[in-house]
């Protein structure tokens, strides 16, 4: 079950959560994210990507404090999930 509230006290912008996480590079990822994610069919990784054809970050985040992991594995049949609660109010 993923969290339905935001982490109280977090940066809201792109520029604070990646202060506040030390990833500076938190928005070119993101940007990388959004363009893989609308163009599935491109075999780049995110080296090669150049950040100048990916959509524009978001201005304003939200972060909540759960994710959830999904591992494929040959030696095992189907999936296997962990749920994670990664985040604490700051």
């Amino acid at each position: 079950m993923f969290a339905k509230r935001k982490v109280r006290g977090f940066p809201k912008t792109t520029e604070g959560i990646a202060d506040a996480i030390e990833t500076p590079q938190l928005g070119d990822l993101i940007r990388h994210f959004l363009y893989v994610q609308v163009n599935a069919d491109v075999d780049l990784g995110g080296d090669e990507l150049n950040v100048n054809i990916c959509p524009p970050c978001p201005a304003r985040l939200s972060v909540f404090p759960s994710a959830l992991a999904v591992f494929y594995a040959d030696t095992v049949r189907g999936a296997l999930t962990a749920d994670s609660r990664g985040v604490e109010d700051v």
